[in-house]
């Protein structure tokens, strides 16, 4: 439930380049960049995280895009090759459309919740009732 809340909170919000749930496993830059408010960063590959080919760097970013965050990898030079990430507005923009399903299910787990507690409060007090009345 405090992911659903965390999200929420975070759409409700005007769009921001700042990506305050994003994730970016194995290379605290990358992740450290996704939360800050710029929108591009360019960097030398020697900077980041070891990968043979820029295809790696490519194939590793297509798994992490889902992870709070939306962005492109362009990679720049042959001697000296750097790597040029560029925020998009892809998952902000998807996951708005998802935001009032997002809160009709945090308020449908929220009432659940309160639910159970009611019943396990009432349970209690009628067992204790019992007890008494012995």
């Amino acid at each position: 439930m405090e992911w659903l809340k965390k999200q929420v909170r975070v759409l409700e919000k005007p769009f921001s380049w700042t990506m305050p749930v994003a994730e970016f496993p194995g290379c605290g830059m990358i992740e450290k960049f996704l939360h800050c408010s710029e929108a591009t960063m360019t960097k030398r590959t020697s900077e980041m995280r070891y990968f043979n080919q820029a295809w790696d760097y490519t194939e590793y970013a297509k798994t992490y895009v889902s992870d709070g965050a939306s962005f492109a990898m362009e990679f720049i030079g042959h001697k000296v090759a750097s790597m040029k990430i560029t925020k998009t507005r892809t998952w902000y923009d998807t996951n708005q459309a998802n935001l009032s399903h997002l809160k009709e299910e945090l308020n449908g787990l929220m009432d659940t919740t309160v639910g159970t507690l009611v019943q396990i409060i009432s349970k209690k007090g009628w067992a204790r009732q019992k007890l008494l009345q012995k």
